[in-house]
Order: C-alpha cells, then sequence, then structure tokens
C-alpha cells in the first residue's frame, strides 16, 4: 500500500473511533518516510494526547517551516491549555 492510500485508511480508521490502528498505520508511513507532511499531520489529529499532537505538528514545521495547518494547530493548542 502506497503511503497516500495508508494515510487515507488511517484517517477513515480515526473516524470509526479505531485510533490505535490508525496510529499503528502512520507510524508505518513515518517510519518509511519520516518527512511525509500529510502522515505527521494526520497522525497529530488521532493521537489522543495534545501534548503528542503538539510534538507532532512541530515536526511538520521542522519539515515545512511555512505549513499553515501545523501553526493553526499549534496556535488552537497553546489556546486550550
Amino acid at each position: 500500500m502506497d503511503s497516500q492510500n495508508a494515510i487515507l485508511q488511517a484517517r477513515n480508521l480515526a473516524g470509526e473511533n479505531d485510533f490505535a490502528t490508525a496510529q499503528k498505520i502512520l507510524k508505518q508511513v513515518i517510519s518509511q518516510e519520516p518527512k511525509n507532511v500529510a502522515a505527521w499531520l494526520t497522525l497529530a489529529d488521532v493521537v489522543q494526547k495534545p501534548e503528542v499532537a503538539e510534538k507532532c505538528l512541530q515536526q511538520v514545521l521542522k519539515i515545512d517551516p511555512g505549513n499553515q495547518a501545523a501553526q493553526q494547530g499549534l496556535q488552537l493548542s497553546l489556546i486550550h491549555i
């Protein structure tokens, strides 16, 4: 399965509240493609701990410093603290 389909599958699983399987799939994609921004962003959406989501978003910004989705996600996480 290519990474794009794996990310789509993970999103679908998360929509069905199967967050554990979604995370497992995304971590596999990231292990093969550490600079896959879409995988990191999706992982940030499906993790259950805000601090883990924040680390995922920070990783996106290391790869793509201008990524607006990551910037907005970090701003929202700071608001909710």
